[in-house]
C-alpha cells in the first residue's frame, strides 16, 4: 500500500449546495452533463491510497485502497523512532547491549574456571614407583601413592588462576542494566523482595509509567486508527438490521445496527488513563474520608457514587437502578 497524488474534480451541487468531489473516471462520464447545467468545476490533486498484491516481480492487482478515507487498512504498533536508521524500535532494542555484556562477562567466567588447574601435579621423571598407578590413584582419597626416596621434594601442585576479583560484579551490573535501561521496574513486575511502604511502591509505578509514556501514547494512537478503521469497515461492508452488542454507562445492550451517512460522524476524545493498577479502590479509600463529613452536613449524596465502589458491575447496576426506582415508588 502506498500514496499516490490522484487528480479529482470538485463540482458545486445547486440542489444540496456543496461540493461534491468525483475521480476523474466518473468526471469523463459526466462531462457533457456538467456542461450542459454550466455547474462550476475545479481540478484538484489528492492524496489516495493504492494497494498492489505481488508475486515475486509480478503485480497481480492493483487498485484503490478499500478504506479511501481512512487511508492505509496496515496498522502498526510502534514505540520510538531512531532517528539515525529511520524506523522503531520497543524495549527490547535498550536492553541488547546489556544482555551481550552479561554474556560476554559470563562467558568469561566460565572460561576462567574451566581454565583452573584442578589437582594437576608437576614431578620430576624419577619421583614415583609407579607413574602410571600414580596417575590413576592420586584422585583416590584411599589409595596409596608410592614414591622414590627424596620423591615428595620432587613433586608440586601445578599453580592456580587466580578469578577476577571485580568479574561477578560487572556481571551484577550488566544483569540489572537489562531492567534499568528499560523502565520497568521492580514494582510493575511485582518481583519486589524487600519491605516497603505501599505509597513509596505507589509512586514508583508512577515513575515507571511515566518513563514508558511514549509506548502508552502509540498504543493509544493504533487503537483510534483500528477503531477509525473498524467502523468504516461496519458502514460499508455490513448489512443493516444485525444487532450488534454495544458497552456503555447502562452497561451492554443489543441494538440493531443502521448504516446512515450522518451516523459516521464521531467524536474523539482524549483521556488520562488511570495511574492505578485499581483505581477504584483508591477513589474509595477518598470516600471513606470525605463520606462522614458529608452525611454530618446533611450534603445530599450523588447517585453517581454507586459506580466508583469496588464491586461487580453487575451488582453495581441493579443496585443503582433499584435506588432511581425507589422515588417513583413513593410518589
Amino acid at each position: 500500500q502506498w500514496k499516490e497524488k490522484t487528480e479529482f474534480y470538485k463540482i458545486f451541487n445547486k440542489l444540496s449546495k456543496e461540493y461534491e468531489v468525483i475521480s476523474k473516471e466518473n468526471y469523463n462520464r459526466l462531462k457533457a452533463r456538467v456542461k450542459a447545467k454550466k455547474l462550476t468545476v475545479q481540478k484538484i490533486y489528492q492524496n489516495c491510497v493504492y494497494q498492489a498484491i505481488i508475486c515475486q516481480d509480478q503485480i497481480l492487482q492493483k487498485d484503490i485502497c478499500p478504506s479511501k478515507t481512512i487511508g492505509f487498512t496496515y496498522h502498526a504498533l510502534t514505540g520510538k523512532r531512531h532517528r539515525n536508521q529511520n524506523s522503531w524500535y520497543g524495549l527490547v532494542h535498550a536492553m541488547k547491549d546489556p544482555q551481550r555484556w552479561a554474556n560476554k562477562w559470563l562467558s568469561q567466567a566460565l572460561h576462567v574456571v574451566n581454565a583452573n588447574a584442578k589437582g594437576g601435579l608437576m614431578a620430576e621423571r624419577n619421583a614415583f614407583v609407579n607413574p602410571r598407578k600414580a596417575e590413576e590413584d592420586w584422585a583416590d582419597p584411599s589409595s596409596i601413592v608410592l614414591l622414590n626416596e627424596g620423591g615428595l621434594n620432587k613433586v608440586k601442585p601445578k599453580p592456580s588462576l587466580q578469578y577476577p576479583s571485580g568479574l561477578d560484579r560487572l556481571m551484577d551490573l550488566a544483569i540489572h542494566s537489562i531492567r534499568d535501561v528499560s523502565g520497568v521496574n521492580l514494582e510493575m513486575l511485582g518481583l519486589v523482595d524487600r519491605q516497603q511502604p505501599g505509597i513509596l511502591e505507589k509512586h514508583r509505578k508512577q515513575a515507571s509509567l511515566t518513563i514508558l509514556s511514549g509506548f502508552f501514547d502509540a498504543l493509544k494512537r493504533y487503537r483510534k486508527d483500528q477503531g477509525r478503521l473498524l467502523l468504516h469497515y461496519i458502514q460499508h461492508y455490513l448489512s443493516d438490521g444485525r444487532l450488534i452488542k454495544i458497552h456503555g454507562e447502562e452497561g451492554a445492550q443489543y441494538v440493531p445496527l443502521i448504516r446512515q451517512n450522518d451516523t459516521y460522524l464521531y467524536d474523539v476524545v482524549v483521556d488520562e488513563a488511570p495511574q492505578s493498577t485499581n483505581p477504584k479502590e483508591d477513589t474509595f479509600k477518598v470516600l471513606q474520608q470525605v463520606l462522614p463529613f458529608l452525611l454530618q452536613s446533611n450534603i445530599p449524596l450523588p447517585l453517581d457514587l454507586i459506580d466508583h465502589l469496588p464491586l461487580p458491575e453487575s451488582l453495581l447496576r441493579k443496585w443503582k437502578e433499584q435506588l432511581s426506582q425507589q422515588p417513583q415508588q413513593k410518589g
